[in-house]
């Protein structure tokens, strides 16, 4: 019995991982076809390459660090605010995105700041 639970539970977090990645990429599906449009999103992360933003729907996209304005950006030891310049971006902050790309490979939509 104990094999076969194993083999059970193993089995249920492939499926749940495939499932995630199916609905990651529907998500960026919905997104490229609207690229061009600006929505309002909250920060839902910040890393070392930029900040994931997340729309009202539950999609996310990501705003890559090239991509802010402020000169060389830096991220705090929490990992939860990334200054560039003047400017800090902080996990939960609000701001106003522009859908500019899909990358299916990495099942992300790119994103640019709005002023």
């Amino acid at each position: 019995m104990g094999e076969i639970a194993k083999e059970t539970s193993e089995r249920e977090k492939n499926a749940e991982t495939a499932e995630r990645e199916v609905d990651k990429f529907y998500k960026v599906y919905y997104l490229a076809e609207k690229i061009g449009e600006i929505f309002d999103g909250i920060i839902s992360g910040v890393t070392d390459f930029g900040i994931f933003v997340e729309l009202p729907d539950t999609s996310e996209g990501l705003i890559r660090i090239e991509n802010l304005k402020g000169g060389r950006a830096k991220l705090d030891e929490n990992k939860t605010s990334l200054t560039c310049g003047r400017k800090v971006y902080r996990f939960g902050d609000k701001v106003k995105i522009k859908i500019v790309g899909a990358d299916f490979a990495a099942k992300r939509a790119e994103f640019i700041l709005v002023d």
